[in-house]
């Protein structure tokens, strides 16, 4: 759709196996980015758990991305799962984006939930 409309985002310039790439490294530098504040007081044991927890699945779905062939042009099978009705090639990034809102929403809490508790007790 990008390349049709002459916009250049990533996939259209580099290719989809250039962005897979660029994904899963990126994944290493947002997961440890997201486990830091446990280290420098920001977040306490609850974020650190989430934080490491959800860092590896997100890192695991960002590997399972990587493998896939999402981006590629492929046949144009249908996969009837009822979420979404996607291709079923991109059905590893469609995992990893809907991963990632549930991801950042878990660590803004555990940091909400860490100070509240903090300045009530």
């Amino acid at each position: 759709d990008y390349s049709k409309a002459g916009v250049p985002m990533m996939p259209v310039v580099r290719g989809a196996k250039s962005t897979r790439l660029q994904i899963l490294v990126y994944s290493f530098i947002f997961v440890a980015s997201a486990i830091a504040p446990a280290f420098t007081g920001l977040g306490g044991v609850a974020y650190l758990a989430i934080s490491a927890g959800g860092g590896l699945v997100f890192l695991l779905l960002a590997a399972r991305l990587f493998r896939s062939r999402a981006g590629e042009q492929l046949a144009d099978a249908r996969n009837d799962d009822g979420l979404y009705a996607v291709k079923a090639d991109v059905k590893p990034a469609r995992n990893l984006f809907a991963f990632s809102i549930i991801y950042l929403f878990a660590l803004f809490a555990a940091l909400l939930a860490e100070h509240a508790l903090r300045a009530a007790g």
